[in-house]
């Protein structure tokens, strides 16, 4: 048993999801970049480590708790092994991408992650032929969003372009935490959390006559 935060509302409705659906990739999000040309892969996988540096919650995993909760833990910041793979360069005018990378992004994307104690992203670079080249990002939407995706893609972008800029200087995913916190102890709170049991009570009827699988500390 590990300490850790507590999960945030999306987090617990990740993670009631993944129970609801076990082995399935319903909670994976993810993206294909591409560069026009030959990239300098030393340089790409350069700047794809500054973005698992920067961004603070992409190493977030979920543990157990000391009291048998999942909870989320930020790991420190370690080299990550980025697979990089060669694709023969067979598509046609009609198809934005080759027939071999659509095939493996489809794979790719199907296949979930360890949930507990495990990096939730994966990226991997590729190219085909002198055409173009890039990388695949996928992780668990527990750790990432699409306003999240779009800052790493930024951030992959600039550190590729400007190597000897240095990091900027992010919200730490601790100041987050910090910011929740202090709305849960508001009296903004009190009554957001009143009007949303108002609300479900008036529609109650309409949700399935069953317990929740888990009780979150929110609404409930």
């Amino acid at each position: 048993m590990m300490s850790g935060n507590p999960l945030s509302w999306p987090q617990e409705q990740c993670h009631i999801i993944d129970q609801l659906y076990p082995y399935s990739a319903v909670n994976i999000i993810g993206g294909v970049v591409t560069i026009e040309g030959i990239v300098d892969l030393p340089r790409l996988h350069a700047a794809i480590q500054s973005a698992i540096r920067q961004f603070d919650a992409l190493r977030m995993w979920f543990v157990m708790g000391e009291e048998s909760e999942v909870v989320s833990q930020v790991q420190p910041y370690h080299w990550r092994d980025i697979r990089h793979l060669t694709f023969s360069p067979d598509y046609d005018k009609e198809n934005l991408r080759p027939a071999a990378i659509e095939t493996f992004v489809d794979e790719w994307f199907r296949q979930p992650f360890t949930l507990l104690a495990h990096d939730l992203f994966e990226f991997v670079t590729f190219t085909c032929g002198e055409q173009y080249s890039g990388y695949l990002f996928k992780a668990h939407h527990g750790i990432a969003d699409g306003w999240s995706m779009a800052l790493l893609s930024n951030h992959v972008k600039r550190a590729y372009e400007q190597q000897d800029v240095p990091d900027d200087a992010s919200p730490a995913y601790s100041a987050f935490l910090a910011q929740q916190q202090s709305y849960q102890a508001s009296t903004r709170f009190a009554v957001d959390r009143g009007w949303w049991r108002d609300y479900i009570d008036e529609y109650r009827d309409c949700f399935p006559d069953s317990s929740p699988i888990v009780t979150t500390e929110g609404i409930s």
